[in-house]
């Protein structure tokens, strides 16, 4: 895994940030597309869907991450990163709930999937720790 993100890191920063952005993109889709085609795709077993929600917002929050792995180079502050992937998620949910045509639906529990998600992997990818192992308040 560490070859995998070593070499992801070597690859110059507009690259990475068109990855992150194609991720959304294809998220976006997932989220969006009629539920006869998304659900195909889905894992099958129980709460296979809240899994796919935690994994892909994680996922993006991961690339966020990457692309910028520096936080002075975006000149935000650094929990604006799972908080974006928080409200995109959001908007997805609300996004669903309008298009009922396509047989899609508001469920709060993908919120709570996506934000727990996005949270994990902030923290896994170290934006969460300070050095010393010590939290971030």
């Amino acid at each position: 895994m560490s070859k995998i993100v070593g070499f992801y890191i070597r690859l110059p920063v507009k690259l990475r940030a068109g990855l992150c952005l194609a991720y959304g993109l294809l998220l976006t889709w997932f989220s969006l597309a009629p539920a006869s085609l998304v659900y195909r795709l889905y894992p099958t077993f129980r709460y296979g869907d809240k899994v796919a929600h935690f994994t892909m917002y994680g996922g993006l929050v991961l690339l966020a991450r990457l692309a910028w792995p520096d936080p002075r180079t975006i000149r935000i502050p650094h929990w604006i990163i799972p908080l974006a992937a928080l409200a995109y998620g959001f908007l997805m949910e609300v996004l669903q709930r309008v298009l009922v045509q396509y047989h899609r639906t508001f469920e709060f529990s993908d919120i709570v999937a996506n934000g727990v998600g996005a949270v994990v992997f902030w923290y896994l990818t170290g934006y969460g720790v300070r050095a010393g192992g010590k939290a971030e308040s």
